[in-house]
């Protein structure tokens, strides 16, 4: 047995091991990515792979804060943000209802009016489009059944708003302005193996060490040969004797 060998590809095989196990990793990727944005828009629009996660990120606008608020109890001084998530391939579509209270220190609401409504809750009408809780906690947002184009189509319920002139200080009811922006996003996590690379090295480290171990084994060891010299005194009385 090659003792140098045996242990040089044991030494070989390990650290192939070890890349092996390397390769095999996962490590946990965290997505936000923005899929399509739109200012002062009820609707909006995306392209979605199956299986991934879609959020719907909106602003409100300034005179949502305007009255008319409607008599709808407590908690009072809410508006209702409207959003329907429609998958084009299929036509099955997912409502969410975002209730929209004025800030705490706002009550009852006063002119000016320079405060942004904030959300409430959340809670999804209707089922379709979407797999997506009865109570989503983190927003707008579901798991996409399907690849393909979604649409959102938005509204503010109710959807008029009493107003006054700057100048004149006259009533004037108009229409809700569209959210300042709105964003579709694909927000998630998934597992990936970064290191996966390593695979076909560490086997060739294992393979490669183990061979080598074998073949130590099976070759014998190193012996020292010894040969004896004679002296050149000794040769010369060896031939003296011969003759």
């Amino acid at each position: 047995m090659r003792k140098d060998i045996v242990i040089i590809g044991t030494i070989v095989a390990l650290a192939g091991i070890s890349l092996l196990l390397s390769s095999f990793a996962p490590m946990t990727v965290f997505h936000d990515d923005l899929v399509s944005e739109v200012e002062n828009q009820w609707s909006i629009s995306g392209y979605y792979p199956a299986g991934v996660n879609l959020t719907l990120i909106f602003n409100p606008n300034h005179d949502w804060s305007l009255p008319y608020y409607p008599d709808l109890g407590e908690p009072s001084y809410q508006k209702h943000f409207m959003a329907s998530i429609t998958n084009e391939a299929t036509g099955n579509y997912t409502t969410f209802k975002v209730v929209l209270l004025v800030p705490r220190g706002q009550i009852p609401p006063q002119p000016p009016y320079n405060f942004l409504l904030t959300v409430y809750e959340i809670e999804v009408t209707h089922h379709g489009g979407l797999i997506a809780d009865d109570k989503p906690s983190h927003g707008i947002e579901g798991i996409t059944e399907n690849e393909g184009e979604y649409s959102v189509e938005c509204e503010l319920i109710p959807p008029i708003v009493e107003d006054r002139h700057l100048e004149n200080g006259t009533l004037w009811i108009h229409d809700a302005s569209p959210p300042q922006q709105l964003m579709l996003r694909i927000v998630g996590s998934s597992i990936t193996h970064p290191y996966s690379y390593l695979l076909p090295v560490g086997l060739t480290g294992v393979a490669a060490g183990l061979m080598a171990s074998v073949l130590g084994f099976r070759q014998p060891a190193k012996t020292k040969r010894y040969t004896r010299t004679r002296s050149s005194a000794t040769r010369l009385k060896l031939y003296l004797d011969a003759g």
